[in-house]
């Protein structure tokens, strides 16, 4: 039991020194040569220690787990922690001197070889300092030390093998296996710890870099952490952190209204707003973003990141576009209302003009031209009063319409009746005046022409759409007297069908009539699209 004994003591000494060499190890940077260096002095110290309580074989033989440690150092410190390791190591091995002195060398170099070469091995496959792997690596290195035993004399190179070979191979190869452990799981660490710091740094850089501020708060809306872009814009409060938001970012004693942040906290989803900055400073409105930070196991809100940006140039360009945009509608709508009453007044001219004509004949002309004029002056009476100066109902647009025609003919709408039904369909003024032109010809000539004497009937519009075709159709029907014999309507010679005409292939359209009962003329049309007048 004594070989047992000795060998043991002397790889749990090697074992507590490596513990010692691990900690040291977190003081140099592993992949520079210097780190390298380092570790083979370590690495070789260790052994000499290991070395100076060995188990006395016999005069000038001995044994301690200098190969565990040598190889070792091959295996996580690479060639030069292995060269060096066995330098020092064999150094003292020599020094010693004994029957068994180039026997040991050999052990040392030997062992130093196999953990360079397992070195390599790890490079091109991690997985080989796995528990399995490393006991079969400390079996390999001891089946060669115990080769070297046949270099002694051969009067005690057997015996050695003989007393020697077991103890060795029970011993060792798990002291190789708890030691590389160990250093795999202190590199491991060591790795973990320097991913760690890269990251942090590289957070922090990122964190410092964005140019927008960025702000991480509490629940209770203290500031846990801000960027140098808040402590810029908020100088005069420093410092922010440790402080509540409001009282940093708003001069305030209580939250803001609305405060996207407390909005963040409550629903656990990302809010937004647009707030004022703090007052008197040249960060007048800021964009605010709050994305919740949550617990990961329990999904609890746990605070807040405001992504903070400064919109005071956008928001004064908003401004400023609202502000543009309210004085181009005024003057919009003022450029509608002065076209509707020059209109008028053109109308009112040729009424007064009227009253001097005893033709009946150019006095129908020129009431016509008034009913014209006064159905373009409608549109623009429409746009006027109309919320969107672009686009008018054309229902709306066609009752004021017939109930103007109705008052100009003194037509009783008791004996003649209009309806119609058009759904609220929006027209701009491209589509609309033509429209409205042709609509006030058919109507008035229903008026004048289709219910003589007193005759009884009804007048009726409607308006269809078919979408998947873009196409609308505006249909006049009365029941009247019907449509004069012997007129072409696609060819005639009067001013108002001519004019229909003239309008319908504007709106490039098609127009068709029906006879069958009464009249009913259908037009089909697509809106027009705004030309750009030069």
């Amino acid at each position: 039991m004594t070989i047992f004994t000795d060998l043991i003591s002397n790889v749990a000494l090697l074992l507590a020194l490596s513990i010692l060499y691990s900690f040291l190890t977190r003081i140099w940077k592993r992949g520079e040569m210097t780190g390298r260096i380092l570790a083979g002095f370590l690495f070789g110290g260790v052994a000499v220690t290991g070395m100076m309580i060995p188990f006395h074989y016999a005069p000038g033989i001995i044994f301690d787990g200098r190969s565990i440690v040598v190889s070792m150092a091959g295996l996580f410190g690479g060639p030069a922690a292995a060269a060096v390791s066995a330098l020092i190591a064999g150094a003292y091995r020599l020094g010693l001197g004994g029957a068994g002195a180039l026997t040991g060398l050999g052990v040392v170099f030997t062992s130093a070889a196999l953990g360079a070469g397992y070195h390599y091995l790890r490079r091109k496959n991690p997985d080989v300092i796995k528990p399995l792997y490393l006991f079969a690596f400390g079996v390999i290195v001891h089946i060669f030390m115990l080769l070297w035993m046949l270099t002694l004399p051969w009067s005690i190179a057997f015996e050695v093998l003989h007393k020697i070979s077991i103890p060795v191979m029970l011993i060792f190869p798990l002291g190789a296996l708890f030691l590389g452990t160990l250093l795999a799981d202190q590199e491991e660490h060591i790795y973990a710890q320097k991913a760690l710091r890269e990251s942090e740094q590289f957070l922090r850089a990122l964190f410092e870099s964005i140019q927008d501020g960025i702000s991480v708060l509490n629940t209770d809306l203290t500031i846990r952490h801000v960027n140098e872009i808040m402590n810029q814009w908020y100088a005069k409060n420093l410092p922010l952190e440790g402080r509540k938001c409001y009282e940093c970012y708003h001069n305030a004693d209580k939250s803001c209204d609305p405060c996207p942040t407390l909005r963040c906290i409550e629903s656990g989803k990302i809010e937004w707003d647009v707030v004022p900055g703090l007052p008197g400073s040249p960060v007048e409105w800021i964009e605010l973003y709050g994305y919740p930070m949550k617990d990961p196991n329990s999904g609890e809100v746990t605070g807040v990141m405001e992504f903070v940006r400064d919109v005071t140039d956008r928001k004064h360009a908003e401004d400023q576009i609202k502000r543009s945009l309210r004085e181009k509608e005024s003057l919009l709508a003022e450029i509608h209302h002065r076209v509707k009453n020059n209109m008028q007044i053109i109308s009112s001219l040729l009424s007064l003009q009227s009253k001097d004509i005893e033709d009946e004949r150019a006095l129908s002309l020129i009431k016509n031209c008034e009913d014209r004029i006064r159905s373009m002056s409608l549109v623009h009476e429409k746009l006027y009063l109309s919320e969107d100066l672009s686009s008018i109902s054309f229902n709306d647009y066609i009752t004021s319409m017939a109930t103007y025609l109705f008052q100009v003919h003194r037509v009783d709408s008791r004996i003649v009746s209009f309806s119609s039904h058009i759904k609220d369909v929006l027209f701009n003024i491209e589509t609309a005046i033509p429209l409205g032109l042709i609509a006030n010809e058919i109507i008035s000539n229903a008026l004048k022409h289709g219910f003589p004497e007193g005759r009884k009937g009804k007048i009726a519009v409607e308006l269809t759409q078919n979408k998947k075709a873009g196409e609308y159709t505006l249909t006049v029907t009365d029941d009247g007297i019907g449509f004069p014999k012997g007129i072409d309507y696609q060819n005639p010679k009067t001013f108002g069908l001519q004019l229909t005409n003239m309008l319908t292939e504007q709106l490039s359209g098609t127009m068709e009539l029906d006879k069958s009962k009464g009249t009913s003329f259908k037009i089909t049309f697509k809106e027009q699209v705004y030309r750009k007048r030069i």
